[in-house]
């Protein structure tokens, strides 16, 4: 399915997670099923609030200039990811906490995937059937549904629709929550 945009076709999941030329993320929920942290952390997040990964320092035991700058930009926004419980390898090793991570666990199976994007003027909404894995941005055949202010699409009640599908989420299965209540 192609993306509403009228400019190029052909832009990769990941890259419609970095923010518009000259803005910053201020706040983003992504829904997954299936989540790579490693994944997420090393080349997401980075994405997400513009920083250019390529080239990026290696790992070590001491941080890096990268993830010093990555920690510094996600402190700036209200970043939360919700996950399926169930299908979490919880003995992945979390690197940073500069993001919120919660799970849905009353479902039989929580499968949404969507990524809502905001910056300082521009909205963006990803609808796709890739998890946040290397594997759904790369690799698998996936379907990818992307609307955005910076292009001039219009969102009709597309946006208030996401926003209220989250919102009801967010009071069934997190409502305690108060960074995810702020984000939305």
């Amino acid at each position: 399915i192609p993306p509403m945009t009228k400019g190029p076709q052909k832009r990769s999941l990941l890259e419609l997670m970095s923010p518009p030329p000259g803005q910053t993320l201020k706040a983003a929920v992504l829904t997954t099923f299936d989540l790579d942290l490693d994944y997420l952390e090393r080349f997401v997040l980075p994405t997400m609030v513009g920083l250019n990964i390529v080239g990026a320092d290696e790992e070590s035991s001491a941080p890096s200039r990268t993830n010093l700058e990555l920690r510094s930009r996600l402190r700036k926004a209200q970043v939360t990811v919700l996950a399926d419980k169930k299908r979490f390898d919880f003995s992945a090793k979390r690197t940073m906490e500069t993001y919120d991570l919660l799970f849905a666990e009353t479902y039989p199976a929580f499968h949404p995937k969507l990524f809502l994007l905001a910056y300082e003027h521009d909205f963006r909404l990803v609808v796709s059937s890739a998890n946040l894995t290397e594997s759904g941005f790369h690799t698998n055949l996936e379907v990818l549904w992307h609307a955005s202010t910076e292009n001039g699409d219009r969102f009709g009640n597309l946006a208030e629709q996401a926003l209220n599908f989250l919102s009801s989420l967010a009071a069934r299965e997190w409502p305690r929550s108060q960074a995810l209540a702020q984000t939305l």
